[in-house]
């Protein structure tokens, strides 16, 4: 009789429980707990990059990625770091000192874990990854640097 409790309790566990990740080709917002995820996982990639080295110098900035989603918000990101330190931004490549190119392997989220009816460890997992290229306007390449992290975050 307590094999049979067991057993009903470990079915009753097992069947209140998904274990999942989710794939997402849709383009729609990003809810709050995933756009943490991949900003974080973001910020932490281009944690070793010295931005002060724009100082003083007009940049044009390009991304690339396999999709649209998110390329002007990476592109966004890039360009108020590099007005930050007080180097300055343009749309025209002719007029660029710099030409910043950040080729996008990946960015994205996936929801990873296991959802039980009272323990969770549902949790959303950030990634981002890329080329970070930095060329002068006489074609000298200044700084070529592979970027790779992933941040996750708990769902609630």
């Amino acid at each position: 009789m307590k094999n049979i409790a067991i057993l009903l309790s470990l079915a009753f566990i097992a069947a209140c429980s998904s274990n999942q990740a989710q794939i997402e080709s849709s383009v729609q917002g990003r809810p709050a707990v995933e756009q943490r995820a991949l900003t974080n996982a973001m910020e932490d990639a281009l944690s070793p990059i010295d931005f002060t080295m724009f100082e003083g110098y007009v940049s044009n900035v390009q991304v690339q990625g396999l999709t649209e989603r998110d390329l002007q918000f990476v592109q966004g990101y890039i360009e108020n770091r590099i007005l930050s330190v007080g180097g300055r931004v343009t749309r025209n490549v002719e007029a660029a000192e710099y030409q910043v190119n950040l080729v996008l392997n990946v960015i994205g989220g996936d929801r990873v874990g296991s959802n039980y009816f009272i323990f969770s460890t549902e949790r959303i997992v950030g990634e981002f990854s890329g080329r970070f290229i930095v060329v002068d306007n006489q074609n000298n390449v200044l700084m070529s640097v592979m970027l790779s992290a992933s941040e996750a975050e708990r769902l609630r």
